[in-house]
């Protein structure tokens, strides 16, 4: 281990010092690193001029390649127009037709639907937090209870009855357009 002498002449002597055996160890290692690359490039050309020269290609192997790459080709180009077209009746089955359309267009009153009614009524029982409380347990698929401490300190959450009806009526007609859809064929 070298000791770094304190004179600033000396350190500047010595990084210079470092800076040349750096540069020289470089300098060699890149040397070796090409020799080794175009010594293994040659060797690997020579193979396969060897191996070329030993067994020539004939002419029907040279329509047997030409036929496999040409089977090759077709296979791929076929399965890539049959993905699109797998997407394509994904997409048109998701889309809905003619009176399907018409009737996810018309929404339903949502102040009809028996379990917005239901949370409604519970507005007399226990205010409007334990409703909203209510409304997202039966609206949340695996939804647990919130908790109304959460609500009534969040002044967000203690809206009016018409905004969360219009949440309801844009969850409920997406529900509805879900269980409308036929199931998408995987033929």
């Amino acid at each position: 281990m070298s000791v770094v002498p304190s004179e600033p002449g000396t350190k500047l002597a010595h990084s210079m010092d470092l800076s040349n055996k750096v540069v020289t160890v470089f300098q060699t290692r890149a040397r070796l690193a090409q020799e080794r690359l175009t010594e293994r490039v040659q060797r690997a050309f020579r193979e396969q001029v060897a191996g070329a020269a030993l067994s020539p290609m004939l002419p029907w192997d040279l329509a047997m390649s030409w036929t496999r790459y040409a089977t090759d080709a077709a296979q791929r180009w076929v399965l890539f127009w049959d993905s699109l077209r797998q997407r394509g009746n994904i997409h048109l089955a998701d889309k809905p037709r003619g009176a399907e359309r018409e009737a996810a267009e018309i929404a339903p009153d949502v102040r009809e639907l028996a379990f917005v009614k239901e949370a409604l009524a519970s507005i007399e029982d226990g205010g409007y937090p334990e409703a909203l409380a209510r409304m997202g347990a039966l609206l949340g698929r695996d939804a647990e209870t919130i908790p109304l401490g959460r609500l009534e300190s969040n002044p967000r959450c203690v809206a009016t009855a018409d905004e969360a009806v219009a949440v309801i009526r844009e969850h409920h007609g997406r529900w509805q357009r879900t269980q409308s859809r036929p199931a998408p064929s995987t033929a």
